[in-house]
């Protein structure tokens, strides 16, 4: 649906978009603390199932209708102004969640307490299941940073598979044994896709469990967040367009991309502007490429079988620990070297706070620690007020890199200097626009 709204909408016509984890993370949250509150006053599984599904495709369309309220208000100018070591913080616990998840999945384990990493790194059967996703996210990583061509990461992800299924024939090893080991994820065949639908019956849905006050500032950070990273999506394909861009016509496309999906069941999403800038560079311009993407994933969707029933878990961990890498990397480390020292504190506080409140409090405490330490005297640089203008030599070193570095990252594959940041979004939308995956 993200697709469609964007080629059909959008004043870009190479523009790809697509479901991003700029507002999933509180999806998840939201969907969390739902289904506690629920289990907590012993509401059946039916009721569980309708809260969670329809409280998600409701974040979703409201998500949309506040994304609209801020283009049509003219405000996108203002949500940008999120200290961008904040948003530093925010991008490294991106990273780290993703490389949790990417255990999580190749152990098939719940990675949610520090003990749930000792049992699995002290199982033996665990390592060996993680240890090819590890491997192989790391040395993507590498490749990708090395190797500066479009076609790098996609060959990557078709190595692994064709070398899963190589090493299954020479050892004469079945699906059905790789599935039992662990390898491959059992599957139940798909329903018939039009029952995706089954489980948003409104009569069931416990209300109470979706407007608690907490879930409102989830949803309200939620929308701050979106609304930040669309506008940091559009900074950069400016950029690289050479011309200005309405800023709140497209954040009016994201949201009404958003109310669409949250309507018909789904998530939220933005711009893939990495995807977006490589039509764009491809001299596409028109709208039939962004319309033959919904129609691929459309096929995807009704397809009598599941395509990862035949996956092996270790290539969704490979690719979930490439960009855990790579974001952690950047932001925790080559950060240091290209900002100021309070805005690496920030930046690094940030990360750090997030792992013990949560994204929507971290974010918050964040950023009363940018303010503060900035009252004090301490230089934290510029809050990103310059980001609508993202050429401006008055925007701090950090805050530049954030809609920059993909475009360094891009002119890299045209034979340009080495861009000197690592090139953060280069395989898909990763930053504060989200990650797609």
């Amino acid at each position: 649906m993200h697709q469609l709204v964007f080629s059909t909408v959008s004043s870009l016509p190479f523009a790809i978009g697509q479901v991003q984890d700029a507002g999933l993370i509180f999806l998840s949250k939201i969907a969390s603390t739902a289904v506690s509150y629920c289990q907590e006053y012993g509401a059946s599984d039916k009721e569980i199932l309708a809260t969670s599904t329809v409280g998600l495709a409701l974040c979703t369309a409201t998500l949309g209708v506040g994304l609209i309220i801020v283009g049509k208000f003219k405000l996108a100018s203002h949500v940008q102004k999120l200290p961008t070591s904040v948003i530093g913080g925010y991008l490294a616990y991106i990273g780290f969640f993703c490389g949790k998840g990417g255990i999580g999945i190749m152990s098939e384990s719940n990675v949610d307490h520090w003990s749930d990493w000792i049992h699995i790194f002290t199982n033996r059967k665990s390592c060996i299941l993680i240890f090819p996703g590890i491997c192989g996210g790391i040395l993507i990583f590498c490749l990708v940073r090395k190797v500066r061509h479009m076609l790098t990461l996609p060959t990557c992800i078709i190595s692994i598979i064709v070398l899963f299924y190589t090493i299954l024939e020479y050892s004469g090893t079945s699906i059905d044994e790789a599935k039992e080991y662990g390898w491959i994820s059992e599957a139940q065949t798909p329903p018939v896709w039009y029952h995706m639908w089954d489980y948003l019956r409104l009569r069931y849905v416990v209300w109470d469990a979706l407007l608690q006050p907490s879930q409102i500032l989830t949803w309200a950070a939620m929308t701050f967040v979106v609304a930040l990273s669309s506008s940091l999506d559009v900074a950069a394909i400016e950029l690289e367009l050479g011309k200005k861009l309405d800023y709140n016509h497209e954040i009016k496309t994201v949201g009404l991309s958003n109310i669409i999906s949250g309507i018909t069941g789904g998530y939220t999403g933005s711009y893939i502007f990495s995807q977006s800038i490589f039509s764009l560079r491809a001299g596409i311009r028109t709208r039939v490429t962004g319309y033959s993407v919904a129609i691929i994933e459309f096929s995807t969707v009704i397809l009598p079988v599941a395509v990862t029933s035949y996956v092996p878990n270790f290539f969704f961990g490979a690719l979930l620990i490439m960009i855990c890498v790579d974001l952690m990397v950047e932001w925790l480390w080559e950060v240091r070297r290209k900002v100021k020292t309070g805005e690496y504190f920030v930046a690094i506080s940030t990360f750090l706070i997030i792992q013990f409140t949560g994204v929507e409090y971290g974010i918050v405490i964040g950023v009363l620690l940018y303010y503060g330490l900035n009252f004090v005297g301490v230089d934290v640089g510029l809050p990103k007020a310059c980001l609508g203008s993202p050429t401006s030599s008055s925007c701090s070193s950090l805050s530049s890199m954030v809609s920059l570095n993909i475009l360094e990252h891009v002119d890299e594959e045209n034979g340009n200097e080495e861009p000197s940041n690592g090139g953060i979004n280069k395989y898909g939308s990763v930053g504060t626009n989200g990650i797609n995956i």
